[in-house]
């Protein structure tokens, strides 16, 4: 994904700096009198410039159109003679030379490099081909740009394209890699959320209904049947549910609920409140549980429900309770309390004896009342690592372009040393410039810049005039190149300006020196070749900021999609399983219950059937804990080689991420998978530590555990019985606090 994205804005990088560039150097030809020297030339020049006009317009990146700029580059390259009929031309700024050699660039940009070297090499050999119509062929292989356009350019920017794509795969594998860790958390604990939210809606309804019903309450038929229908329909269409839920009017759906209740019901607040989906669904049972306490258990005649934005108060007038002397049973603490944690809310019950009940819901409105949908960050920092290549690119460009054009002025000019000291000078900013690309070390950007403009203006005066705007004044290629790693990070307006300063102070310094129509076009063909194409490598950190931005959008779209099927499909078999194991066997009471019709043999099945399931939650509340779910495939395994295992376990185990659970369990598995008969297993939270533990009679030999970092191990040998303890510290968690236990065989 960040790959193509990339891709695609080299493409449209090439397309700009091509026609951007074959656009000034087409308009600079015509506007120069004399130029071209023929109306052949003319006519191209106005039909290249009329199309690349079209192409800055449209920047379509279909191949039809990438085909005709490689065209007309091709036909400018081999046609020179039309341009400028003179052999000493082709030492000197041109317009095909500056086409051809963008063209290099803009096909090694856009395209990999077994397309991309095919097709510089198509363009160097047209422009020896319009080089060699003036000098002959073996003229033509003296002529430097066709050597720089091939052994230079072309290698260069190649490497460049070649390191930002591997980065960005390598992105893509990371988060990637990251994605699926993250999809099967998500998954796990959709399904841990998904089973709580099953076990508290199966205590509010049939465990409810069917304890009511097996102990003789005093109950109407027509409220009982009205309350079995209403299990009924909340247990086929209740959290099972996986497809998208709607917005819901929270207010109108507690007046509906409330309608079947025979006690004083008042609603005050607001007359409408809509909520997400999920929201609804959980605040409606939270508050349908504090009205079943309310009803059932507090034996209250009126009850007072207010409604205020991100807040439900549930007030009745029963018999109240101490809460320091009373343990909130599974009603409150499960169906009503962790209920609201698990959209980020909370529940407060207040009461004293004789006063009846307060319960107080809140979850956060602006959350959880409209959808959000946040972008994802480069986290991976594709735009920081291709920059830093981008940058270091850039300065091996401008090495290579001293060490080409300093020689040649040393040897030219008949001063060596001052050509020689400039370009060591120019080279100790370029390599001052690296600390900047990587964002380390001393910021020398201001010191920096102001010394080569002073190299550009000492280069520039040190020349005859007869030599400026040719290659022995090599600042004019060589200084931008020493400018732009000091830019890459700066924000683009000002990047531009400053290039655009030292592009401009050096344009004056050699048209004041040699003013001139000639100097004037050779001028504007080095903006429109030279220039121009520093400027676009500005623009380069805020199109690879889109790529990556666009990148992470794609991403995200397509992962969210992907991941909500994947886990609605985890959230369905889930809920299949659990409805085919328990629910459809109590099914058929409830609709017998339905019918309002209670007999002897339905208040036994009922007390049974309550029985049973109060005991499912209560067992399933445990494991399902992630922790002790990673226990599960080792003591299954046990239990099939005629292992008996038991296991002790905390009412409320902590969160763990998923590194840590292996850590703990590990030990644990190790020694149930050597275990002959028995093994006892313990999960416990004591003295700001989790301890988990087993005794067994095993053959395996575990160490303790020496490591500074992950949970202490500690074993303990008595004959065949082994006790291994792992202890990991919960410092500065709630958790830590020892909760009551209960064993489950």
């Amino acid at each position: 994904m960040s790959e193509r994205q990339v891709i695609q804005r080299g493409q449209d990088l090439a397309i700009i700096l091509l026609n951007t560039v074959s656009l000034v150097a087409v308009a600079s030809a015509l506007v120069l009198p004399g130029t071209p020297e023929s109306a052949s030339g003319t006519t191209l020049l106005a039909l290249v410039g009329a199309w690349a006009g079209y192409r800055l317009c449209t920047r379509s990146r279909a191949l039809p159109f990438q085909l005709a700029d490689f065209s007309y580059v091709l036909i400018v390259a081999a046609a020179i003679p039309l341009f400028d009929p003179r052999p000493e031309s082709l030492n000197v700024n041109s317009v095909p030379q500056a086409i051809a050699g963008t063209a290099v660039i803009a096909v090694t940009v856009a395209h990999p490099p077994r397309v991309s070297f095919l097709a510089s090499a198509l363009i160097t050999l047209s422009y020896a081909v319009g080089c060699a119509q003036l000098v002959g062929w073996a003229g033509a292989a003296q002529v430097p740009m066709l050597l720089y356009m091939l052994g230079i350019q072309w290698p260069i920017v190649a490497a460049l394209r070649a390191t930002g794509l591997a980065i960005a795969r390598q992105v893509d594998q990371a988060r990637a890699e990251n994605h699926d860790a993250a999809l099967r958390e998500a998954i796990a604990a959709a399904v841990r959320d998904h089973e709580l939210e099953h076990l508290a809606l199966v205590h509010d309804t049939a465990a409810s209904t069917l304890y009511l019903v097996g102990e003789g309450a005093d109950i109407s038929p027509d409220r009982l049947a009205a309350q079995a229908r209403r299990d009924l329909e909340l247990l086929t269409g209740g959290p099972g549910r996986t497809e998208p839920m709607p917005d819901t009017d929270i207010v109108a759906a507690i007046r509906h609920e409330v309608a079947h209740l025979p006690i004083q019901i008042q609603l005050s607040g607001l007359s409408s409140l809509v909520l997400s989906g999920r929201t609804a669904r959980t605040v409606l049972a939270a508050v349908r549980e504090a009205l079943n306490n309310a009803e059932r258990h507090a034996h209250g005649s009126r009850i007072d429900i207010d409604i205020a934005p991100g807040m439900i108060t549930v007030i009745d007038d029963g018999v109240g309770f101490d809460p320091d002397a009373t343990t909130l049973g599974h009603g409150v603490a499960e169906s009503i309390v962790a209920r609201m944690r698990r959209i980020d809310g909370g529940a407060t019950i207040t009461s004293l004896p004789g006063s009846g009940t307060r319960v107080t819901l809140s979850w956060d409105q602006a959350s959880h009342s409209t959808t959000t949908n946040p972008n994802l960050d480069d986290i991976d920092q594709l735009t920081e690592r291709v920059l830093i290549q981008f940058g270091l690119g850039i300065a091996l460009f401008g090495f290579v372009q001293l060490l080409v054009s300093v020689p040649y002025a040393a040897a030219h000019t008949g001063q060596p040393l001052i050509q020689c000291g400039l370009g060591a000078i120019a080279a100790v900013v370029l390599c001052a410039g690296v600390p900047r690309v990587l964002d380390r070390g001393p910021n020398l950007t201001i010191p920096a810049l102001t010394l080569m403009a002073a190299v550009i203006v000492v280069q520039s005066l040190s020349l005859p005039p007869e030599l400026l705007g040719g290659p022995a004044q090599w600042p004019l290629i060589t200084a931008g190149m020493g400018v732009l790693p000091f830019l890459l990070r700066w924000r683009i307006g000002p990047a531009v300006a400053t290039m655009l300063a030292f592009w401009l102070g050096t344009v004056t310094v050699t048209f004041v020196r040699q003013p001139g129509i000639e100097m004037a076009f050779n001028l504007a063909l080095y903006t429109a070749g030279i220039a121009l194409v520093q400027m676009v490598a500005l623009a380069f950190p805020e199109l690879l900021r889109d790529a990556t931005a666009a990148a992470a959008e794609e991403i995200r779209q397509r992962w969210a999609m992907a991941d909500r099927n994947r886990i609605a499909e985890a959230l369905h078999d889930d809920y299949v399983r659990r409805t085919s194991k328990l629910i459809r066997g109590v099914f058929p009471l409830l609709q017998t219950l339905s019918t309002g019709t209670v007999d002897a043999e339905t208040r036994q099945r009922a007390r049974l059937e309550s029985r049973r399931l109060r005991l499912y939650i209560f067992q399933s509340r445990t494991f399902s804990h992630p922790l002790v779910a990673e226990l599960r495939s080792a003591v299954d395994a046990a239990d099939r080689r005629g292992v008996i295992v038991t296991m002790n376990a905390d009412n409320d185990l902590p969160q763990l991420d998923e590194d840590t659970r292996h850590q703990i369990v590990a030990p644990l598995r190790n020694a149930l998978a050597h275990t002959r008969q028995r093994a006892r297993i313990g999960l416990t939270v004591a003295g700001g530590e989790l301890i988990a533990s087993i005794i067994c009679d095993t053959v395996a030999d575990v160490p303790g555990k020496a490591s500074e970092s992950g949970p202490r191990v500690e074993v303990t040998a008595i004959g065949d019985t082994v006790w291994i303890s792992v202890h990991h510290s919960l410092s500065g968690s709630p958790a830590s606090a020892e909760p009551p236990k209960h064993s489950i065989a």
